[in-house]
């Protein structure tokens, strides 16, 4: 189940170099995220399409909108404006944009706000993959 979620972010999530007023892209929506006070190291696979997973170290992310969960799972591309700070919950609001002329679902998230940031610890992470 795990590696549906995973596989489900890496294709709604993935970013651009970078955003601008492009006619291409097109604004998906407006989204809440609880990132949590620590990041983890997560297999993913690399960006440049290798077969071999590689680790990285992820932010920690809970989003009730889209996926109805009650789980941290890996953010694992930047959010655009957002600088993260361990050791600090967030919660913030982010927009979501695609690029329309990139058929594997190429997309980037951008800060909107943060409505929350509340020094704790949070629980129920996973460990670290290894």
């Amino acid at each position: 189940m795990k590696k549906i979620i995973y596989l489900l972010l890496m294709v709604l999530m993935l970013p651009l170099g970078g955003c601008s007023d492009d006619e291409n892209e097109a604004y998906e929506g407006t989204y809440q995220l609880t990132v949590a006070s620590e990041k983890r190291m997560v297999l993913v696979y690399p960006p440049t399409g290798g077969k071999d997973k590689v680790l990285k170290s992820c932010l920690m992310t809970k989003c009730k909108e889209i996926f109805d969960i009650d789980y941290w799972y890996p953010f694992i591309h930047p959010i655009l404006g957002f600088e993260y700070e361990e050791g600090y919950e967030y919660v913030i609001e982010v927009n979501w944009y695609a690029d329309k002329e990139v058929m594997d679902g190429g997309s980037y998230t951008e800060l909107s706000k943060i409505i929350a940031k509340t020094k704790k610890t949070s629980t129920g992470l996973p460990e670290n993959e290894k």
